[in-house]
């Protein structure tokens, strides 16, 4: 079986009172190595030199304003996620925080429960999951709407099974992000998870893709392992599964119904255990009526169903959408100064209907951050898609929900 070998994970603390990181030392023992630092203003240094997997950080020092010092670790190749704890965590705080790139903010002292799931949410960020047992939430999934809490317990409460998911969803919304979550937080977290696109799939190719060839099936065949085989023990997404042809969803269906295949030219069955999980961004009860999708595949793989809701649904999300793809431009970019969007700036976003989803917010986001010409990203410096982008609610959407005690972005 498929194993992943990891260094152990390090978790930095700044507070100019050691208790915390004693405390957090103490709570998980030696599965991380704690780091404690009470020199708030050499931090960001230390943090540099450090290259910890996770920064716990006291927004309550006295020697430097702590909020400066989250915008200081938060931007950068090395960057690690950031647990902030203070004593008293009023909204304001929270979202200065976090806009400024803190993960989490908790309150300090907070149950160890709290603080063990906001200081796993981070390192799944930055190590993967650590064991497949632990109670972690789903970091790859942004928000705190009630849609995108209740899809995160979906998540949680099935990705152990071996049963097929269909996820469904609109052009744009994460779909992949869910396969990918159902994946690291599965026992199959050591496996391989493997990703086809089936529109992209010919007819012609859709048996040596998917099952694998022998050397000498065709002109030019190497030997070499379809997705079934790879993902063996792991897990396989098909996304777009709705773009099969009828022939190929026979050969589909034969596979999974029977657990053996055959490579193209071979004559040895083969077996996988690799779990199903398939993307869709049709009604596949309406295509079976139509009778462009067969019954009885749709009743094979439609055993544990997903939808991802849209962007318009919950647009309370926004604010914490545009902050994690900040960060994640920062890093890809290698960014020394980081744009920062302001209050009319989030609401315009947050008026949109955005029929391209998150994968439009993104491109929204990234491109007004690269083409900046200050540190500050107001309204009118929006760059939108002129052809698509920008549509306007016609009803007044929430800009920002109550924050809680906790909040968690994704990676």
């Amino acid at each position: 079986m498929c194993s992943l070998e990891r260094a152990v994970p390090k978790v930095v603390v700044i507070d100019s009172d050691t208790a915390v990181s004693q405390h957090i030392d103490r709570l998980f023992g030696n599965t991380f190595t704690v780091i404690p630092y009470t020199r708030a203003a050499l931090a960001s240094d230390f943090v540099r030199d450090q290259k910890p997997d996770v920064v716990v950080l006291s927004l309550d020092l006295s020697t430097i304003d702590p909020l400066e010092l989250v915008d200081l670790l938060s931007v950068g190749s090395t960057s690690a996620p950031i647990v902030a704890m203070s004593a008293n965590p009023v909204a304001d705080l929270v979202v200065a925080a976090m806009h400024r790139g803190a993960s989490d903010v908790i309150r300090s002292p907070c149950p160890d429960r709290e603080l063990r799931r906001a200081v796993m949410r981070a390192l799944v960020r930055t190590v993967g999951p650590i064991s497949p047992n632990l109670p972690y939430p789903v970091p790859s999934i942004v928000g705190m709407s009630p849609l995108i809490t209740r899809l995160r317990s979906d998540i949680q409460r099935i990705a152990g099974a071996s049963a097929p998911v269909v996820v469904t969803g609109e052009s744009g919304v994460g779909k992949e992000l869910v396969a990918t979550a159902l994946h690291e937080l599965s026992p199959r977290v050591n496996c391989r998870l493997v990703a086809r696109n089936c529109g992209a799939i010919p007819d012609a190719l859709f048996e040596a893709e998917m099952f694998g060839t022998e050397r000498g099936a065709f002109t030019d065949a190497r030997s070499r392992p379809g997705a079934f085989e790879l993902a063996d023990g792991g897990t396989l997404f098909l996304d777009e599964i709705g773009e099969l042809s009828l022939a190929s969803q026979v050969k589909l269906l034969r596979a999974i119904e029977s657990g053996v295949f055959y490579r193209v030219g071979g004559v040895s069955p083969q077996r996988s255990s690799a779990r199903l999980v398939v993307a869709t961004n049709r009604d596949l009860s309406k295509e079976v009526a139509n009778r462009a999708f067969r019954s009885d595949l749709y009743y094979r793989i439609n055993v544990l169903p997903l939808n991802v809701p849209p962007l318009r649904d919950r647009s309370e999300d926004i604010p914490l959408l545009v902050r994690h793809f900040q960060s994640l431009l920062a890093r890809t970019e290698r960014l020394s100064v980081m744009p920062t969007f302001s209050h009319d700036a989030i609401t315009r976003l947050s008026s949109c209907e955005w029929p391209g989803n998150t994968r439009e917010l993104k491109n929204v986001v990234w491109r007004s951050m690269l083409l900046a010409s200050g540190p500050r990203i107001t309204a009118a410096d929006l760059r939108f898609d002129d052809r698509v982008g920008g549509i306007e609610s016609s009803t007044e959407l929430p800009v920002v929900a109550a924050v809680p005690t906790a909040v968690s972005p994704h990676r």
